[in-house]
């Protein structure tokens, strides 16, 4: 029992409860503990079975849809609403089925005005003007600045792997 119990220092995930005391879902409280394990990265894909495993939901909402629905829209918009993390989803299908939900977040910055000085202002360390070019219609600033964070993260994982061993 003694390695076991030593072995806690380093490898537990760590957070305030203050960035999820607010949260209303179950759901919510325990996705954010899944993003805070990779924290670093800023991006999780997870498998939907697995998910599901977690969130103790194995028999519940069979259809994808549902999910969505009920489990994983709720608990990203009070994540986004009450944490001190910003998070966008998307899914990725084997065949015709959705099999996996890719997470990117990133950590809200604060709302303190800018000092005046010759830097570029930015979001989520993401330029204003690089956001301006590439902004979706309807997306806010930070929505923005994750997608691009997280397509250039994509790019970087894509160019690591490129070369051939």
């Amino acid at each position: 029992m003694l390695p076991y119990l030593c072995e806690l220092k380093g490898q537990f995930t760590r957070y305030k409860l203050e960035h999820i005391g607010k949260m209303t879902s179950l759901y919510a409280i325990r996705l954010y503990e899944l993003l805070m394990q990779w924290k670093t990265t800023g991006i999780r894909e997870i498998e939907i079975a697995w998910l599901k495993n977690k969130f103790q939901i194995e028999d519940k909402y069979k259809s994808i849809k549902d999910l969505k629905k009920y489990v994983i829209n709720p608990a990203v918009k009070d994540i986004n609403n009450h944490s001190n993390y910003s998070v966008e989803w998307t899914q990725r299908k084997t065949g015709r089925r959705v099999t996996h939900l890719i997470f990117t977040f990133a950590e809200k910055q604060s709302t303190k005005p800018l000092k005046q000085n010759n830097k570029e202002p930015m979001v989520l360390g993401v330029p204003k003007s690089e956001i301006r070019r590439q902004a979706r219609i309807g997306e806010s600033w930070e929505e923005a600045a994750l997608r691009i964070k997280a397509n250039k993260l994509m790019a970087n994982l894509g160019a690591k792997k490129s070369p051939s061993n």
